[in-house]
C-alpha cells in the first residue's frame, strides 16, 4: 500500500511541486522496500529520468545507470555523501578543511583522539548514533561496535553549525544558506534543532560552492561546522544526497519541493 507517500511530507510535498509545475501526468512515485526485486524497478524506470530518495541501496542506482536510466542523484556522488570516510578523501583531494577523523576498530585500546571526541557511524543519518566521547568509560563501551568513526570535536560548534542548500531556487540562485541551532550539542532537525536564514561570506561560499561542484551532487547539502566562536572561520562537517526540507521551508518560506523537482528536470537524460 503505497497510498502514504501522499502524506509523508517529503512525498505529498514533491507531489504538490509536480502539480504546481504542471508536470503531474508525468510525474509518479513509488517505493522501494527492502527485498523489492531490482530488476522490475529498473524495468520500470527505463527511459525516465528519476529522482531518487532515501536509504535506497546502491545496487539500485547502479542498475538504474548501467540501463543508461538519468538518477538524481548519481550512484557515485551519493556513495561519497553516505559513507563519511570517502567524504575525509574527498575533502583532503580538493583542499577543503575537515575535523580529523579515523576509523574505529575494535584493537584500538587507547583513543586515537583527545578527549572529548566525537563518534559516528560511517554512514550515518540524521544525528543517528552521533556521540560525544568524554572519557575513558564512555570509549569502552563503543569500542566493539562496527563501521563507527571517530571524530575530532569542534567545540566552537556545540549546537550549531551553518547548511548549504543546494538546488534551483527562484531567480537563478542556486542555493540557499540556513544556520541550524540547537540547545544540546546535536543541530539536527531531527535531533530537536531548528533552521534560521544565514548570511555567509565569500570565503565560506566558494568554499560550499567548491565541495557542491566536485560532490557531483545534483542537488544537495553542504554542512560546515563553526571552527572559532566569532563565525569567520568554518570546516567542513559532510556532504548530504538526500537532505529533508520540512524545517527548510519552515525558516525560509521557500518552497524546497519546487526547487528539487526543477533540478531533476534540469538534469540531462
Amino acid at each position: 500500500d503505497a497510498s502514504y507517500l501522499y502524506q509523508f511530507f517529503p512525498s505529498k510535498r514533491l507531489n504538490e511541486a509536480a502539480a504546481a509545475l504542471g508536470i503531474a501526468d508525468q510525474w509518479s512515485m513509488s517505493i522501494f522496500y527492502p527485498g523489492s526485486d531490482i530488476d522490475s524497478c529498473v524495468e520500470t524506470a527505463a527511459g525516465q529520468r528519476v529522482l531518487m530518495r532515501g536509504e535506497l541501496p546502491m545496487e539500485l542506482y547502479q542498475a538504474m545507470e548501467a540501463r543508461g536510466i538519468r538518477t538524481v542523484n548519481k550512484a557515485q556522488a551519493v556513495q561519497t555523501a553516505r559513507d563519511k570516510l570517502a567524504t575525509v578523501e574527498f575533502c583532503r583531494k580538493h583542499g577543503l578543511p575537515h575535523p580529523h577523523t579515523v576509523e574505529l576498530t575494535p584493537t584500538m585500546e587507547q583513543p586515537p583522539l583527545d578527549y572529548p571526541f566525537v563518534v559516528k557511524p560511517r554512514y550515518g543519518k540524521m544525528g543517528k548514533g552521533v556521540r560525544l566521547i568524554e572519557n575513558p568509560e564512555q570509549y569502552k563501551q563503543v569500542r566493539s561496535e562496527e563501521n563507527l568513526l571517530a571524530q575530532e570535536y569542534v567545540q566552537h560548534s556545540y549546537g550549531r553549525d551553518v547548511r548549504f542548500f543546494f538546488a534551483a531556487w527562484p531567480g537563478g540562485t542556486d542555493f540557499l544558506c540556513v544556520s541550524r541551532h540547537s540547545a544540546s550539542w546535536l543541530s539536527n532537525a531531527h535531533q530537536g534543532g531548528h533552521m534560521s536564514v544565514f548570511s555567509p561570506h565569500d570565503e565560506l561560499v566558494s568554499m560550499a560552492q567548491t565541495a557542491f561542484t566536485h560532490s557531483g551532487l545534483d542537488y544537495g547539502t553542504v554542512d560546515f561546522l563553526f571552527a572559532d566562536k566569532g563565525g569567520s572561520s568554518f570546516t567542513l562537517c559532510e556532504l548530504n544526497a538526500c537532505p529533508g526540507f520540512e524545517e527548510l521551508e519552515r525558516a525560509t518560506g521557500c518552497d524546497g519541493a519546487r526547487a528539487i523537482l526543477t533540478r531533476t528536470l534540469e538534469c540531462r537524460p
